[in-house]
């Protein structure tokens, strides 16, 4: 499995504790809070950090799952859940199947059944999730092919929702632009 995140508390990393072999692509510390990175430290992980966007690219494709477990950011104001973020969908494009705890503001419209795995915030619910993904993978009911076309197709059909919901204002404010 992988997992691309920052090294903050509300990552929630420990989570993968039990996973057996953990790809753990850590990002910038831009809030200097080197205490996050504490609970990590000891876990069984291969580490990447400030590695360029091919190296990321190339670690997913050679991956099999994508692990998005971040919670709560410290402000509480989502209750226990994180909402949208960039790995999710790299992942997705990539064809990787994810493990993710609940969420709440975004990523969860990108994820179906058939993509994904929403599990329990512990460290048990996490491996058991990752071994049926892989169990999946390895009989073929999960294509990734598929789940990247998938992607791509809802993408722009939000590329398009976008586009019509902007035109619409442009026009109503007799503003004049493509």
């Amino acid at each position: 499995a992988v997992i691309n995140s920052r090294p903050f508390w509300w990552k929630r990393v420990y989570l993968a504790s039990k996973v057996d072999k953990l790809l753990y692509i850590k990002g910038g510390d831009w809030a200097k809070d080197e205490t996050s990175w504490d609970g990590y430290k000891d876990m069984n992980l291969s580490l990447l950090s400030d590695v360029s966007q091919d190296i990321v690219v190339d670690s997913y494709n050679n991956s099999k799952v994508g692990l998005m477990l971040s919670g709560n950011t410290g402000e509480n104001q989502q209750g226990l859940n994180e909402g949208a973020n960039y790995s999710s969908s790299e992942y997705l494009l990539c064809g990787l199947p994810v493990v993710s705890t609940k969420s709440g503001g975004g990523r969860e419209y990108w994820f179906n059944d058939y993509n994904s795995i929403i599990c329990d915030p512990n460290e048990e619910s996490v491996k058991k999730s990752v071994d049926i993904i892989l169990k999946k993978l390895d009989n073929g009911e999960i294509n990734r092919e598929k789940i990247r076309s998938e992607q791509i197709e809802k993408m722009d059909k939000m590329r398009e929702n976008f586009i019509n919901e902007t035109k619409e204002i442009f026009n109503k404010y007799n503003i004049n632009v493509d």
